[in-house]
């Protein structure tokens, strides 16, 4: 996983997610959350406030505009594929002038969840047996 051209180290074992559309936000395994959450927050400037919905550890005041200048982060699996994240994909407003990040801890496991997987087609190969592979394809779901 890179953020911008930064690469994110983890501990070992890497980062296996499951990829599940019926999750909304990303849950990443503690150790993970933290390789991502740590680099986010010293390059943003804003605030940092508590969720007023006690949901998500780490928020803000401001809005996603305000965070347009936050380098996209991507998800680089086995095989080539790639899903990248803009602020928008990242970041989810919870109220009037409070922005939050979109993905939350967990113990054990990470799953990407449909809030990252916006903006994209996703392909999975089933068919492919142990070699299977998912692919994403950016689009525009305006025109759906």
């Amino acid at each position: 996983m890179t953020l911008g051209s930064q690469m994110l180290s983890f501990p070992s074992g890497g980062f296996k997610p499951m990829i599940d559309s019926g999750t909304s936000l990303t849950i990443l395994d503690s150790p993970i959350f933290d390789a991502v959450i740590q680099p986010l927050r010293k390059l943003i400037k804003l605030k940092e406030i508590r969720d007023p919905r006690h949901q998500v550890e780490l928020c803000y005041e401001g809005t996603l505009g305000d965070l347009n200048q936050i380098p996209p982060i991507t998800f680089h699996f086995s095989g080539g594929a790639e899903l990248t994240l803009s602020a928008s994909s990242m970041f989810l407003m919870v109220g009037d002038g409070v922005v939050c990040v979109a993905m939350v801890r967990n113990r054990g496991i990470s799953i990407l969840g449909n809030f990252a997987q916006q903006s994209y087609i996703v392909g999975y190969d089933l068919l492919g047996g142990s070699t299977g592979r998912i692919y994403f394809g950016p689009d525009d779901c305006r025109y759906f």
